[in-house]
């Protein structure tokens, strides 16, 4: 549904809302004038046409939270020149006091699973992506942000970029929260695997060391090893398993991304 006329009233939920500007009118016509791309779990995601972003709508109750702890995480995220740029967010109220937060983002051409499709199934391409992904996030872990969330369908190409999208289960590091390396090591470990099936990757080393990751407690605070140690745990197994050396330029051969590279 369209957005109704914003209540001049401001509706503050929480700290986490105290930035959060009502929507300008040229945002709202953005809004109206959008057209549907998607559904996700927290909203809707609209195209605004003759534009480089996108909008994502999120109207349920219950997502709202999610959403103001997505734009603060995205506000430090920005640093990060591995994620999808984050321009503006606001929000409208309606006449019955409910709230609907949007959040306007960089426009990307695909996601990372359409990318695989078409991608030759060789296991250059799987270990360059995973190494990849492993720097993307490593780099992100360096401004304090967790992802928390690495699913194939939060990798996107934008401006012949890989980048990371939806932060609404992020973490910003904190001394609450020492268990947050082992938690994205896990959620990697997930990622990995569906990259795994979709390569048909058989390697028994590197299954031996999913598995022991697998056993980590999730509440553990000392992880055997950061995502860096990781990383060359798992260039030691492309050797032993491959003998492949490492191609920064994934898709620069691939005719479909001629102009896109990874990194």
């Amino acid at each position: 549904p369209k957005p109704q006329t914003p209540n001049p009233k401001p509706l503050i939920l929480s700290s986490k809302a105290e930035d959060l500007k009502e929507c300008e009118q040229s945002q709202l016509k953005d809004i109206e004038r959008g057209t549907h791309l998607g559904n996700g779990v927290q909203g809707i995601v609209y195209r605004i046409p003759g534009s480089v972003q996108v909008v994502k709508a999120v109207t349920k109750p219950e997502q709202i939270k999610a959403t103001l702890n997505e734009i603060e995480v995205l506000k430090k995220a920005n640093a990060s020149k591995y994620v999808s740029t984050f321009y503006d967010s606001c929000f409208i109220t309606s006449s019955i006091g409910s709230m609907s937060i949007f959040i306007f983002m960089e426009m990307c051409e695909m996601d990372l699973e359409t990318a695989i499709k078409n991608t030759p199934k060789s296991s250059r391409y799987f270990w360059d992506m995973i190494d990849q992904i492993i720097k993307m996030l490593i780099e992100l872990n360096s401004h304090g942000v967790y992802h928390l969330d690495n699913q194939i369908g939060n990798f996107m190409i934008c401006g012949g970029k890989l980048k990371m999208i939806d932060f609404g289960s992020s973490k910003i590091a904190s001394n609450k929260l020492p268990n947050l390396p082992i938690l994205e090591l896990k959620s990697l470990l997930q990622l990995i695997n569906t990259i795994k099936n979709e390569f048909q990757i058989r390697c028994e080393k590197l299954t031996e060391l999913e598995v022991m990751i697998a056993r980590i407690p999730p509440k553990s605070t000392q992880p055997p090893f950061t995502l860096e140690m990781f990383r060359i745990e798992l260039k030691k197994i492309r050797n032993d398993c491959y003998n492949i050396p490492i191609q920064t330029d994934v898709f620069g051969s691939l005719d479909y991304l001629k102009s896109s590279t990874f990194i």
